[in-house]
C-alpha cells in the first residue's frame, strides 16, 4: 500500500478543445492528515478535489489512492465523501430526509452527531434544503460531510458564505473531530489565514502546477521580506529569486524565496536592511500574486 494520494503527469480540460488546467501536474499527499488545498480563485481547486474524488477522471496521466483508481474503485469511493458549496433552490428536501439519506450511504455516519451540530448551528430538522441561504447551505452541507466520518472527507470551501463566528466554528470543530477520530481531511480555501491553524501540510497551486507542498511551519521558512532604500533592496536581490517587489515612494520592500538562514540574516543586518519572516498567508499571497507593485506607481506618475 502506498498510504498516499498519488498524482502522477495529470492532463485535464473541460471539453475537447479547452485549455488544459493542469497539463503534467505530479503531487504526492500522504494520507492520515488535514490537508490545506489552498489558491487563487480559479486555480484548479474544486477540480484537483473531484479529481481526488473520483467524479473526474484524467484526460491523460493517473490518481491514485493507496494504488486504488477512486473513479472505478467501488470500495474505495464508499470510503471518500466529497462536498462543495451548491445552492439548489429547486430542491424541497427536508434536512432530516437528507441526513437519512447520508446515513445509508456511509457506514460511519454519526447521526446523533449530526443532530448535534444542527443545533449548534441552528437548522431545524424539517427546514427545506431549497430555502436556506447560501451560508446556511454550507453549513448543512459540512455537517453532513464531518458526521459521516469518511476515512477520506473533502471540503471543498466549506466556509463560502459563512460569517466569520460561524467560519470560526467550522475550523474549530474540524480539528477537534479530527483528533477524535484521525482521518484524511482535505479542505480547499483561498483564505489561507483562517484556516492555517487546523493544518498539517498545505498543497499550494498557481497557474496549473504546484507552487508547495509540504508543512506548514516549513512553508513559512522558504521566504522573507527586505525593507530598506530602493538602492539597498535592488542591490540585495541582484542574482536571488524574488517572487514580489515594490520600489516606490512609500514603500521599498521585495519578498525573497530562499531559505532564512543565520548567513543571509547576517548578511541582511550587514547591508542596513530590515528583514522579515513571512506569515504563510503572506507566503501565500506573494507566491500567487501577479507583481503589480510598481506598475501600480504608475497610476500616480504626472
Amino acid at each position: 500500500m502506498s498510504n498516499e494520494i498519488k498524482i502522477e503527469n495529470l492532463k485535464f480540460g473541460y471539453g475537447y478543445r479547452s485549455k488544459k488546467i493542469f497539463n503534467g501536474l505530479n503531487v504526492s499527499i500522504a494520507l492520515g492528515q488535514i490537508v490545506g488545498i489552498v489558491g487563487r480563485n480559479g486555480e484548479g481547486k474544486t477540480t484537483l478535489m473531484k479529481l481526488i474524488a473520483g467524479k473526474l477522471r484524467p484526460d491523460e496521466g493517473t490518481v491514485s489512492i493507496d494504488g486504488k483508481d477512486p473513479s472505478t474503485d467501488i470500495e474505495l469511493a464508499n470510503k471518500i465523501i466529497y462536498v462543495a458549496s451548491t445552492y439548489d433552490i429547486e430542491s424541497y428536501s427536508k434536512l432530516k430526509d437528507i441526513i437519512q439519506c447520508y446515513k445509508l450511504m456511509y457506514k460511519n455516519f454519526d447521526i446523533n452527531f449530526a443532530n448535534k451540530l444542527m443545533d449548534v448551528f441552528d437548522l431545524g430538522q424539517n427546514k427545506r434544503i431549497g430555502r436556506l441561504s447560501k451560508g446556511q447551505t454550507t453549513i448543512f452541507e459540512f455537517i453532513c460531510a464531518i458526521a459521516s466520518r469518511a476515512e477520506i472527507t473533502i471540503l471543498d470551501e466549506p466556509v463560502s458564505g459563512a460569517d466569520s463566528i460561524r467560519r470560526k466554528q467550522i475550523y474549530d470543530i474540524i480539528l477537534r473531530d479530527y483528533i477524535e477520530y484521525p482521518r484524511t481531511i482535505l479542505i480547499s480555501s483561498h483564505l489561507l489565514s483562517e484556516m492555517e491553524n487546523i493544518l498539517s501540510n498545505i498543497c499550494m497551486i498557481g497557474a496549473g502546477q504546484i507552487l508547495y507542498n509540504g508543512d506548514v511551519d516549513e512553508m513559512k521558512h522558504k521566504a522573507f521580506k527586505v525593507k530598506g532604500t530602493r538602492q539597498q533592496v535592488t542591490e540585495f536581490i541582484k542574482d536571488r529569486k524574488v517572487i514580489f517587489k515594490q520600489l516606490c515612494e512609500t514603500n521599498n520592500m521585495a519578498v525573497v524565496e530562499e531559505d532564512f538562514s543565520k548567513a543571509v540574516m547576517d548578511d541582511i543586518k550587514d547591508k542596513g536592511l530590515i528583514a522579515e519572516r513571512l506569515s504563510a498567508e503572506e507566503f501565500y499571497m506573494y507566491r500567487t500574486t501577479v507583481n503589480l507593485g510598481e506598475d501600480l506607481e504608475k497610476l500616480w506618475e504626472k
